[in-house]
């Protein structure tokens, strides 16, 4: 999946938006929002149903975030 991200440098445009790709069938869909919130430069790792968020910054901070939020794809929640 690909989670959150910011737009031309305006912190209203960072978003919590998580769009998932079903490699089986070749489709985007929209996943639930971030539960950690609106965040950028995340850092991703899948392993079977499970997907980790890690990190990433809130409003152009330059302090880095300590959030983890693991998603679960057999049932669409985090």
């Amino acid at each position: 999946g690909v989670a959150a991200g910011v737009s031309q440098g305006d912190p209203s445009a960072i978003s919590d938006a998580v769009d998932i790709y079903d490699w089986r069938i070749g489709v985007w869909r929209t996943g639930p929002p971030l539960a950690g919130g609106r965040r950028y430069s995340i850092r991703a790792r899948t392993t079977g149903n499970k997907t980790l968020f890690a990190g990433g910054y809130f409003n152009f901070s330059p302090d880095p975030v300590n959030i983890v939020d693991i998603y679960d794809s057999s049932n669409d929640s985090w």
